[in-house]
């Protein structure tokens, strides 16, 4: 059996499957036909010997052993959510501060342990692992998001803007961002309101003041 290719610089390729007395032999071998042959030569020429069967077989082997360890990697970080969510938070951190030293690239990892190091009250270490998440999922909104709310809650209120906004960039219909956005703001709006009455009402007493004393 033959099955036609093309070679990048456009010979003709072909994959031969030697077959005899009835069986169909494991062997594959790789073909192609002389530059020189017109497109009906009949005698082309052996260039190398492949066990394709060999390597589609170590190819799965791969894949099998990238799916098995991508199913370890998921249930470690399933079960930290579900220590967190019993509120285990240091069985938490010990288990996700292991994890993203064995696997730094993986950003889940950093998101969930900021998440654990806030609701720890860590939010220096949350803020910093948060920051780890999004550097290593630029285009993931929960990481800003969650960026956004611990900085909110250390106090730094334009970081925390800017994350949120980050967060509706990257998903317009994120209820949870233009929520705490909106929060933000408002509060913002409210303190600038209140700061501006207390000024005014500042400026009342010292013009009574003023014409107290030239009355007296």
């Amino acid at each position: 059996m033959v099955a036609g290719a093309s070679h990048p610089d456009g010979r003709a390729i072909a994959v031969l499957t030697w077959a005899g007395r009835g069986k169909i032999a494991p062997a594959h071998y790789l073909i192609e036909a002389p530059s020189c042959c017109a497109p009906s030569c009949k005698q082309p020429r052996m260039v190398s010997f492949r066990p394709f069967a060999t390597l589609f077989a170590r190819s799965a082997v791969c894949i099998l052993l990238v799916a098995a360890l991508r199913g370890q990697l998921d249930a470690v970080l399933d079960e930290a959510r579900k220590l967190l969510a019993r509120g285990q938070h240091s069985e938490a951190l010990t288990r996700l501060l292991d994890y993203v030293r064995r696997e730094p690239g993986d950003p889940r990892g950093y998101l969930l342990l900021g998440r654990a190091q806030a609701d720890a009250d860590q939010l220096d270490r949350a803020v910093s692992s948060l920051r780890e998440a999004a550097a290593r999922a630029p285009d993931l909104p929960a990481a800003h998001l969650e960026l956004g709310i611990v900085e909110a809650r250390r106090g730094d209120p334009d970081d925390a803007k800017a994350a949120f906004r980050k967060a509706l960039e990257l998903n317009f219909n994120y209820a949870q961002a233009r929520f705490n956005l909106g929060l933000l703001l408002f509060q913002e709006n409210d303190c600038a309101k209140q700061n501006s009455s207390s000024n005014t009402e500042s400026s009342r007493a010292d013009q009574d003041r003023n014409r107290r004393r030239h009355t007296v």
